[in-house]
């Protein structure tokens, strides 16, 4: 009798333990799912979505050097992600250089990061980026296409970036939509830029994503890309 209650046993705590293992499986698939990476900033947490189509590579040693060397702590601005494009991330091993092509950087300010942020600073954030990112050019108001605009644009150092709009694409975030002419391979190219100002975890998070420019189409392209990048950032760190 003893031995027949033994055994029972032995197989209630087997099956426990099949129990617990799948349901801890489970969650850290769900887990990984929700989750990509994480990044640490001011006492939060990052929360480092899966974005369709892009790689988070920051966390990469051999990319994060090329970024460290390039843009991280440049005028008090720390990296936290890189998002790069899969078929550029496939390559990330021979990569010499940064490439901006449908890149986006999440970075963040060092002399900011025991800062509480809210979204009542959101506009204001959006304004200074306008005011000293882009310069000010007076669109001809007879000017009803992006073409037209161009005109004003060639000829512009490298670098400098023009203003095309500002928006909220959500109550966490301001967006503001630029043209810059960057180096990309041996001559340089227009690329659309478009940063992000977001409120998250009452911490400010800048984001920047650039875009070659080929025609309109690309710029409304573009800020779908943007948005739908934005959205999944600000769901994935409520």
């Amino acid at each position: 009798m003893r031995k027949q209650i033994t055994i029972a046993l032995t197989l209630c705590i087997v099956v426990l333990f099949i129990y617990i293992f799948a349901q801890y499986k489970t969650q850290n698939k769900d887990s990984g799912a929700k989750y990509g990476k994480y990044a640490n900033y001011g006492g939060i947490q990052l929360n480092l979505p899966k974005i369709a189509g892009m790689t988070e590579c920051y966390s990469v040693p051999f990319f994060k050097e090329i970024i460290d060397e390039n843009l991280a702590e440049s005028d008090g601005i720390c990296t936290l992600a890189c998002y790069l494009p899969n078929p550029i991330c496939k390559e990330i091993e021979i990569l010499d250089e940064i490439p901006f092509d449908g890149s986006i950087f999440v970075e963040a300010y060092e002399d900011m990061k025991n800062m509480k942020w809210h979204n009542l600073n959101l506009d204001k954030t959006a304004q200074i980026m306008t005011e000293n990112i882009f310069n000010k050019i007076e669109w001809n108001p007879d000017d009803a296409t992006i073409e037209d605009k161009l005109v004003h644009i060639i000829g512009l150092e490298t670098g400098t970036a023009v203003l095309l709009e500002s928006y909220a694409p959500d109550n966490n975030a301001r967006a503001v939509i630029g043209l810059v002419y960057l180096p990309d391979g041996s001559e340089d190219h227009l690329f659309i830029m478009i940063m992000n100002a977001m409120t998250i975890k009452e911490r400010l998070i800048v984001s920047t994503g650039y875009y070659k420019y080929e025609d309109e189409n690309s710029l409304m392209k573009a800020k779908a890309k943007n948005d739908y990048f934005l959205l999944r950032f600000l769901e994935e760190n409520p």
